[in-house]
């Protein structure tokens, strides 16, 4: 998902230069202080993943949002929480 997120803000960014993106590599550990930093400005805050929006990088900016008290609105881009059956990272568009 991160190729297809970077395409997606450099296509955004042609008409919102103020569009950015942040790749998190890892949950553990979190830095609070350096994504509310990058976020602080935010109007909208979009996460990207490639597992269940239920769970993970959106729930922890969800808290980091909240505990700053941000107004930002925050959109998880991710699959629903069904089962679902594994799949190869072309299928899910990140070659």
């Amino acid at each position: 998902m991160t190729a297809t997120a970077k395409k997606v803000v450099e296509k955004v960014r042609e008409r919102h230069s103020r569009v950015g993106r942040v790749n998190v590599s890892t949950l553990k550990p979190f830095d609070d202080e350096e994504l509310f930093d990058k976020m602080a400005n935010a109007r909208v805050v979009v996460t990207v993943v490639n597992h269940w929006v239920t769970s993970g990088l959106g729930r922890v900016v969800e808290q980091v949002l909240a505990k700053r008290r941000s107004l930002a609105q925050l959109v998880n881009v991710g699959l629903a929480d069904v089962f679902t059956l594994g799949v190869s990272a072309a299928y899910l568009g990140d070659c």
